[in-house]
């Protein structure tokens, strides 16, 4: 200390006057140009005992965030819908007796009808076994949800859901945690909100607490997070489900012309059969009806077999005569 404060005040040739002394100017910045956080508790209503997982989504598509809970000790789950204005309104519980602690619940789009789904994990102990079971609820777009089936016995004790579109069909499936038997199950969900669970993945000595969905090495597909609650690590699980089939083709449309060519000294009638998008030409033939006893030919393209692709050509004449005649000759593509 004290030859820190002589140092200090030598000036090292220089008169004290003209030595250098560290100038202080304090920076003031006015509190109104920053954005400081807040939030101001709002009493949002009582629900059922032990609540545990809450979840948000718009269940009655008037544009306002509503949430839902499970309450593990009521065996219930409820929904709160908002106003807009920060309040809730309360409507009927979802309760089943034979759903002892349900945890994990998660929002999905199993239908693609654009109203949101619920998927409930729930535990329950029978004989001294404790299982992990899972429902599906369809959504009624009004707040109100119906259960739809749901999966049994898979694992015990499921602690997480995370729903993405594991399999690529554009619907949402989920995989569930299950931290009582080291695994978790991914179920697809079909159109008609049925359901296919696949093979349990086993996690090995992990205890998978949490899992979340994320296209982590974004090749397009979602893969998953395990957290390993016992090992104090998180898994990655990269997804190797099959590419789905592409999408068949649209139906191109179909142009048919006839066209005037010189042969010779004569003019012969071609059919010229082109892509209506783009002009290129599919296929070019001779008329059927290339003598001059025929007038008015006209080309039709059709669709012979419904598929929405013509596939053949319609070539229609008058013959002239004393008795006019229509005449009409298909070729095929």
């Amino acid at each position: 200390m004290r030859i820190s404060s002589v140092l200090g005040g030598l000036s090292f040739g220089r008169s004290p006057s003209r030595a250098r002394r560290p100038r202080f100017r304090p920076r003031v910045k006015p509190l109104e140009e920053r954005c400081v956080p807040s939030f101001t508790p709002v009493p949002a209503g009582a629900v059922g005992t032990n609540p545990w997982t809450v979840v948000a989504a718009d269940f009655n598509r008037d544009g306002n965030p509503d949430f839902a809970v499970t309450n593990s000790g009521s065996k219930s789950v409820s929904f709160r819908l908002g106003n807009g204005q920060g309040g809730f309104v309360p409507v009927p519980d979802l309760t089943n007796p034979s759903w002892s602690g349900p945890v994990p619940l998660a929002v999905g789009q199993f239908t693609n009808d654009d109203i949101p789904d619920l998927v409930l994990g729930y535990h329950q102990v029978d004989s001294g076994t404790d299982s992990g079971e899972t429902d599906r609820f369809k959504g009624d777009g009004q707040g109100g949800f119906d259960i739809k089936g749901g999966v049994g016995v898979v694992g015990a004790d499921p602690r997480s859901l995370a729903v993405a579109d594991f399999d690529g069909d554009g619907r949402s499936d989920y995989a569930v945690a299950y931290a009582g038997t080291n695994s978790f199950r991914i179920t697809t969900v079909t159109s008609d909100f049925s359901s296919n669970t696949r093979s349990p993945i086993s996690t090995g000595t992990a205890v998978p607490q949490f899992v979340a969905a994320g296209d982590f090495d974004r090749d397009g597909k979602q893969d998953l997070a395990v957290a390993d609650y016992s090992g104090y690590a998180v898994t990655l699980l990269v997804n190797t489900f099959p590419d789905p089939p592409p999408p068949a083709p649209a139906p191109r449309s179909l142009v048919a012309s006839l066209v005037s060519v010189k042969q010779g000294r004569k003019r012969r009638l071609r059919v010229v059969v082109r892509y209506a998008d783009t002009g290129e030409i599919k296929a070019e033939f001779s008329s059927p009806f290339n003598k001059p006893a025929y007038r008015g030919i006209a080309a039709l393209a059709l669709d012979t077999n419904g598929d929405g692709t013509p596939d053949a050509v319609q070539v229609t004449a008058v013959k002239a005569g004393p008795r006019k005649k229509t005449v009409r000759s298909v070729i095929p593509l």
